[in-house]
């Protein structure tokens, strides 16, 4: 949470960067971008082409509103000047179901080890 609050709220009692320093490393969590095999967008740069002339419309699922893969999704989309539609759900399984069913085009989720 002490590197999330910056990210989502305006005004943060500190910064991340001054105020603390790191001194180990207590995890890795690689996530994936998926989608359905129906999909016409068959990796990210045609996801990023599909989304950046409709800003909003083109949606990303995510386990839950600021997870990892949600935040992610919110950093690339950042970084690439893409703004995607995001669909938070209550834990991962309900958007592999979704993305199964092809009712939803795109979703970032962690990968279990």
């Amino acid at each position: 949470m002490v590197t999330v609050t910056p990210s989502i709220y305006k005004k943060a009692n500190y910064d991340v960067e001054r105020d603390f320093e790191t001194f180990a490393i207590a995890g890795k969590s690689p996530m994936l971008f998926v989608t359905n095999a129906s999909n016409p967008a068959k990796n990210m740069a045609d996801a990023i082409a599909m989304a950046k002339p409709k800003p909003g419309e083109v949606a990303v699922g995510n386990p839950f509103r600021t997870s990892l893969p949600h935040l992610a999704s919110e950093m690339a989309g950042q970084k690439i000047s893409v703004k995607f539609q995001q669909v938070s759900f209550t834990n991962s399984s309900q958007g592999i179901q979704q993305q199964s069913m092809a009712t939803l085009r795109f979703m970032w989720t962690a990968r279990a080890h």
